[in-house]
């Protein structure tokens, strides 16, 4: 880490608006520079230590006088101009604060994945936060460089500023029974719509569910796997009609699920090994609770090699993988898949097949009609196209009290029902009269 050291140095540097991470301070020191250097700190909110004279001689072996002050790797922003650059560069800007983050490697995981997610910027605290140092730039993979950063002395103020520029908060800790990793997806839709909504009509949305750095979309509605055929094809549906350009991951094709780990060593991913860590000695959390956080949050779910068939190694190498294979590989394989008609496979073919042959679901405006939480029901019109989607967005079986007069083009049961059941999706083309 940089730093410039000696009193007047230092005062001339504040004075001129130089960023400072931290201030080291001899214990006892006194005089008028001290007191002048004192109130710049406290104008400037640059956050300043008492320290022995011998930790300033360790830092270095120039005069220091008794000040050393830590230079900003980066240029920090205050958080009105933060909300003013989120705002003008998108619709659905997205702040992350920080509170508690002491590990540097940590806060540049964070970062990186902000970045990776869209985000606009982060709020980190003046004193008691990991230092934004080298170390930290370079775990963000360079994100901190990039991204605005501002530094409050005061976090509950700011989130206050954030709620009264029209952000919703939503707050997230290590410390509860129910995982950031779970979704609900009437949750998760509600943000799709409003995707659609204010920002298809202004962009070309990206359409995703699944990336090597999260979880299977399908795992994370539900552990247990028994509804993994009827959540897969419910998020192939959405994908396939709502506006927006359509990614897949690969195994998401046959509904590929999270790998049961059970063993530390069974892990490769190096953030997930240094969460265990952070969670066994920082959070003093025990095996088993650690271990339970790998579980449902490792990026390493979706980096288990492709499943294409019941051979060794799923067919995917003839010699051991880096990672295991799925131990679900014999029933959840592509060679198995093709065969069954009514399997995530060929129900993905029809899905893709739908879209590519109707322009009404590329190019189609997005209307969401009114139903319960429970119930995604929307519509696409073009020219003289129009389709209806009806999704049950739960495990329970509901009342149907859509009768919808048009043809079934799409439906992720093989058989008839007055009834929508669990996470069950139609698709309908409705015929227009002239």
């Amino acid at each position: 880490m940089q730093y410039l050291f000696g009193m007047h140095p230092v005062l001339e540097a504040v004075k001129s608006g130089r960023k400072f991470d931290k201030v080291l301070l001899k214990q006892g020191l006194e005089g008028v520079q001290f007191r002048e250097l004192m109130d710049l700190l406290t104008a400037n909110e640059i956050p300043f230590q008492f320290v022995p004279a011998e930790k300033l001689n360790r830092t270095t072996r120039g005069a220091h006088q008794g000040v050393i002050a830590y230079i900003s790797q980066i240029d920090y922003v205050d958080i009105e101009q933060l909300v003013n650059n989120a705002l003008s560069r998108t619709l659905s800007p997205l702040i992350v604060i920080l509170d508690g983050v002491s590990d540097v490697r940590n806060l540049g995981a964070i970062a990186r994945s902000l970045e990776c997610a869209g985000g606009n910027g982060i709020i980190v605290p003046a004193k008691g936060g990991a230092a934004i140092n080298a170390d930290a730039v370079k775990a963000s993979a360079g994100a901190l460089l990039r991204m605005d950063t501002c530094k409050v002395s005061n976090l509950r103020v700011a989130a206050y500023y954030l709620k009264q520029s029209g952000f919703r908060l939503v707050a997230a800790t290590e410390k509860v029974d129910r995982l950031i990793y779970d979704v609900d997806l009437r949750k998760t839709i509600k943000e799709l719509v409003r995707w659609q909504e204010e920002m298809s009509n202004h962009c070309w949305p990206t359409l995703f569910f699944n990336n090597h750095d999260t979880p299977r979309m399908n795992s994370k509605v539900d552990h247990t796997g028994k509804y993994n055929s009827e959540i897969s094809k419910l998020l192939i549906t959405v994908l396939m009609t709502l506006k927006g350009t359509p990614y897949l991951y690969q195994g998401e094709e046959i509904g590929m699920t999270n790998y049961p780990f059970k063993k530390l060593d069974e892990y490769k991913d190096v953030e997930t090994l240094s969460v265990y860590e952070s969670f066994r000695k920082k959070y003093k959390a025990n095996k088993n609770q650690a271990m339970k956080h790998l579980l449902y949050g490792s990026r390493d779910h979706a980096r288990t090699p492709m499943q294409w068939n019941d051979e060794e190694y799923a067919g995917f190498s003839s010699h051991k993988p880096w990672l295991n294979v799925n131990p679900n590989y014999k029933e959840i394989n592509v060679e198995r898949q093709t065969k069954q008609p009514d399997s995530v496979l060929n129900y993905y073919k029809k899905a893709i097949k739908l879209r590519h042959d109707n322009k009404c679901l590329i190019y189609g405006s997005f209307k969401k009609h009114n139903t319960d939480n429970d119930i995604f029901m929307f519509e696409r019109n073009y020219k003289d196209e129009k389709f209806t989607v009806l999704i049950n967005l739960t495990d329970k079986i509901k009342k149907n009290h859509h009768h919808i007069n048009g043809e079934l083009m799409l439906c992720s049961y093989e058989t008839k029902s007055d009834y929508l059941r669990p996470y069950e999706a139609r698709v309908y083309r409705i015929s227009r009269i002239a």
